[in-house]
């Protein structure tokens, strides 16, 4: 009886171990497939991680070509605004130049005298003054000379400074510039350089 009792608890046991391997292996194979998961939630884990960095350099490298965009379109934007600048003072400086030239082609147009141009009537004038200092001893009253004067010249602008080069070497506008600043001086005439 104990040898068949013996052989019953054995052969429990062996089921009761059968029960158990099984239940480790399966407890083995879940462990291997929470370990595949695990391995690539981390692998997931790694792969957002390097994409994250590589984001914030993507973004830090448009960060920084925007300021460099934004620096090169704001100094032709200032270049624009300063010549807008010089243009509108070259205009002005035409008109009022313009307008010089006509008020001296106005007044330098020869008034018509009604009194005697002649040699003859210009010689016995300075005579007459003459005799009349001879004889006073003091100078005639001037009278109003027969030749007509130019008026007073205007003055003359200051010069300018030598313009600054901020246009790029091949910018076609860059040569505009000195050719408008060169005017002529009175006195000078415009096709002799």
């Amino acid at each position: 009886m104990q040898l068949a009792q013996l052989r019953e608890e054995l052969t429990e046991l062996k089921q009761a171990q059968d029960l158990s391997g099984r239940r480790l292996a399966a407890v083995e194979e879940e462990a291997a497939g929470l370990f595949q998961e695990l391995f690539q939630a981390r692998e997931r884990a790694q792969a957002s991680e390097s994409r994250e960095s590589e984001l914030a350099e993507l973004a830090a490298r448009q960060r920084d070509q925007l300021r460099q965009t934004q620096k090169y379109t704001r100094q032709p934007e200032a270049e624009l605004t300063e010549q807008t600048e010089q243009a509108a003072m070259l205009l002005r400086e035409v008109s009022v130049l313009r307008a010089q030239n006509t008020k001296l082609l106005d007044s330098t147009t020869p008034a018509v005298s009604f009194m005697d141009t002649s040699v003859d009537a210009i010689l016995a004038q300075g005579a007459a003054r003459l005799k009349e200092t001879a004889v006073t001893g003091a100078p005639a009253a001037p009278t109003r000379s027969l030749v007509p004067s130019l008026p007073p010249e205007p003055p003359r602008p200051l010069p300018r400074p030598p313009a600054r080069r901020t246009a790029p070497p091949n910018n076609p506008r860059q040569h505009l510039l000195p050719l408008l600043l060169r005017t002529p001086r009175p006195g000078s005439s415009a096709g002799t350089s």
